[in-house]
């Protein structure tokens, strides 16, 4: 048999073999295994001279990238989405509703490595293409309406976040109905939103709707239903209910193990709430061992340059404060603040929340010169630099 015909047997068990989605242990290590050999046939396909090989190359670049992003991949996820979308602005024109997709999912991948003006401007030119091409009530228009949500949210833009959230909900319940899965997703996405927003009543409402529809339409044991399963216990937390907190994030943190092992950024995360709750409950030494976990993961997955990083240093040093510890709480909220400062925009919450925190921990020193001056001072070193103590003391 020729070569040709060989790869064409490869491609198009290849394609049926790549996962729909990567969300559990099985579809995971399914992924991992065949990534390098679906990448080689992909890219010996985008050199064909046929569109129709070419494009098939596209969606396949796509689908590459999509279970990377999945596996907390992003830097092959972005690889991977941008050989699609050179291909695909190539050979069906930069109006393509395949041009639409590549470039929304480019906006996902981008919102989860905290680059949120990218993220918004890749939705944004997903946004026109949809609608030029399909119209206000369509999936992917309401899709995309909802992930540029999720963008602005993500950079603290809670008031432009709630109209996108909104016009996708509306645009999926005149397609799906009230109680798909779709219809779940946009509840829970709406109930995070009035979590940043302080309106807990509202969130858990909104919360409770998504899990119900989780639950009859994918199951307990499932991580789409444990991400409101965490959101719950982080709007009880909030209101101080921490015994409901605490059992919500458990269920969440169990079902993320079981699918995604430790080193994935819901996990991560989910280690990272669990311990704020035990802190909270007086559980300092136990918090310490989860947020301990959550950093090595974090390390693992992001490296320092991320504000899930610098959430779980920032979450150490207020526990080492809250002790009056200050000297132990130092260099954490000090390595929380250079990160913050380097990717989100001043008026953060986040980055905002950090500032009180060194100014309290300011307060307790005695110096002759100002908090500026000295946060200034405290902070001209690199991250690395700044953080090595935190680093002594977690990953030793």
């Amino acid at each position: 048999m020729s070569n040709k015909n060989w790869l064409n047997i490869a491609f198009d068990s290849m394609e049926s073999y790549l996962p729909e989605i990567c969300e559990d242990q099985d579809s995971v290590n399914q992924f991992i295994a065949i990534l390098d050999h679906a990448i080689s046939i992909a890219n010996h396909y985008s050199l064909n001279e046929t569109k129709c090989d070419i494009i098939r190359a596209s969606d396949m670049f796509e689908k590459i990238g999509e279970n990377c992003d999945d596996c907390a991949m992003y830097e092959h996820a972005l690889d991977n989405y941008n050989k699609s979308l050179k291909l695909r602005k190539k050979h069906l024109g930069e109006m393509h509703r395949k041009t639409g997709t590549v470039l929304d999912n480019l906006g996902l991948s981008h919102t989860k490595i905290a680059k949120y003006d990218d993220a918004i401007n890749y939705h944004k030119k997903a946004i026109d293409i949809f609608e030029h091409t399909s119209g206000i009530l369509d999936k992917d228009t309401a899709i995309s309406y909802n992930n540029l949500g999720l963008a602005l949210v993500k950079k603290g833009d809670y008031t432009e976040s709630i109209k996108w959230y909104r016009r996708c909900l509306y645009i999926e319940r005149k397609l799906y109905g009230k109680y798909d899965i779709e219809i779940a997703a946009d509840y829970n996405n709406l109930g995070e939103l009035y979590i940043k927003r302080g309106d807990y009543e509202k969130a858990l409402k909104y919360l409770y709707k998504a899990l119900v529809i989780k639950i009859k339409n994918i199951g307990i044991n499932n991580p789409n239903t444990a991400i409101t399963l965490n959101n719950i216990g982080s709007t009880y937390w909030r209101m101080k209910k921490l015994k409901k907190a605490r059992s919500y994030t458990r269920k969440s943190l169990k079902i993320y193990k079981s699918i995604f092992g430790d080193n994935h950024p819901s996990t991560s995360l989910e280690y990272n709430n669990l311990a704020s709750i035990l802190a909270d409950m007086g559980e300092k030494e136990n918090a310490k061992i989860y947020f301990k976990q959550s950093f090595e993961s974090e390390m693992i997955i992001y490296g320092f340059y991320h504000p899930q990083t610098a959430l779980t240093l920032f979450n150490i040093g207020k526990l080492y404060l809250d002790n009056k510890d200050i000297d132990n709480a130092l260099p954490y909220l000090l390595s929380s603040y250079k990160i913050y400062s380097l990717l989100l925009t001043k008026n953060h919450e986040d980055l905002i929340r950090v500032i009180l925190h060194l100014k309290k921990a300011y307060t307790s020193i005695s110096i002759n010169i100002t908090f500026d001056v000295w946060l200034k001072e405290k902070t001209k070193n690199t991250v690395e630099f700044i953080a090595q103590p935190c680093v002594n003391e977690l990953l030793q």
